[in-house]
């Protein structure tokens, strides 16, 4: 509880930071990024939208890691349906403009957070700001890798499309689109396993019980995989064909490479990428820098030549090797805590056994505060 009471008074200074940053900068901002001074008042909106998104992400955060995944759905769901319903009743009342769609979207995410309240315990938040020094500061180190992880991520999460843009123009990057809308798909699974496990990773890899839940995610998830893969192979062409008509065609064989990619990543990434954002995030950083590296150098390399196809082959090369990386450098960090975990008089469970995995600790790191998943992983 004091960890989470801790990584929630971060995000409020880190909120009210970034609203006193961009209201005081609104005004060069809105000129250099919506090439209008007259639009400042947008900046100043949606800088206060991050402090909305930060204490309504504290809500799922603290129901993550408690396991409460009923109330974790439940409250996004009516983020999403909420802002679904006024943006509607915006576009029906003919009031749809870009400072009405901002604000009922900022809106919401304050509405739906003071809600939530009343399902938490008093106490998370009240005493929020009488935590000791010590814990802030231990949330801070934790949080400026993760931070500096989902910055360079950023950087690079579309440059495929901006390759492409930039090299064969609109045409391509609408082939391309449309082969990503689908192929990507499996990544809502990616998301949907890192929610679930990511509250028992630290307690499991303390108990040294890791390699016991390796083998039982692989179990299912290798199977799934291969089974899906088999049918998007089979049905993919004519999900695009129904769904962008005839003149995506040229999209098909290029899904094929990417859902392959796509399948790749979820199969090898959900468990590695949590045990490493919460145990060793600095290597987070240093994963995210290298894919940056990849997607430069292949982008300038294969996009030019090659198109549509050649931006397919970079992302999924990449989340291949990415994901390789990811699994050896998991690995590593499990041998790294073998010795004591053998001392202690632990081993390794049979992993022919789901584990147990108890609860987590009260105080163990595990707010959810890595990547992905706003993935904020984000992400």
């Amino acid at each position: 509880m004091n960890v989470l009471r801790s990584a929630f008074s971060f995000r409020l200074i880190a909120g009210v930071a970034v609203i006193v940053l961009a209201s005081a900068l609104s005004r060069p901002l809105a000129g250099w990024f919506l090439k209008d001074t007259a639009w400042a008042h947008l900046i100043a909106l949606a800088s206060a939208g991050v402090m909305g998104e930060l204490l309504f992400r504290s809500v799922l955060n603290y129901f993550q890691s408690r396991e409460v995944f009923h109330r974790y759905v439940l409250v996004e769901a009516v983020l999403q349906v909420g802002r679904f319903v006024t943006v509607g009743a915006l576009v029906l009342g003919n009031v749809l403009t870009a400072t009405t769609a901002v604000t009922v979207y900022v809106s919401v995410s304050y509405g739906v957070f003071l809600v939530s309240l009343t399902m938490l315990p008093g106490r998370i938040f009240r005493a929020a700001f009488r935590e000791a020094r010590r814990e802030l500061v231990d949330v801070f180190h934790y949080s400026k890798w993760m931070v500096l992880a989902l910055s360079v991520a950023a950087l690079y999460e579309r440059l495929d499309v901006f390759f492409l843009g930039m090299f064969h123009g609109p045409a391509a990057v609408g082939v391309y689109s449309a082969a990503f809308a689908i192929a990507i798909l499996p990544d809502l699974g990616v998301t949907v396993v890192m929610t679930v496990i990511h509250p028992r990773v630290v307690d499991l890899y303390m108990k040294g019980e890791i390699r016991g839940f390796q083998s039982f995610y692989f179990r299912w998830a290798v199977p799934t995989g291969l089974a899906a893969g088999a049918v998007a192979l089979t049905v993919g062409g004519y999900v695009i064909r129904l769904a962008f008509t005839d003149v995506f065609a040229g999209a098909i064989p290029v899904f094929r490479v990417l859902v392959t990619g796509t399948l790749f990543w979820f199969l090898i990434s959900p468990l590695p990428m949590s045990l490493l954002a919460l145990v060793v995030p600095k290597r987070i950083l240093m994963v995210t820098s290298t894919q940056l590296l990849l997607m430069v150098a292949g982008g300038l390399v294969l996009i030019p030549a090659f198109g549509p196809m050649g931006a397919a082959a970079l992302l999924a090369s990449a989340r291949l090797v990415i994901g390789i990386w990811l699994y050896w450098l998991a690995q590593k960090t499990i041998e790294e805590n073998r010795k004591p975990v053998e001392l202690a008089g632990i081993s390794d469970p049979d992993p022919r056994i789901p584990p147990g995995a108890g609860s987590p600790a009260p105080d163990s790191p595990i707010g959810g505060e890595t990547c992905g998943q706003e993935t904020e992983h984000e992400h």
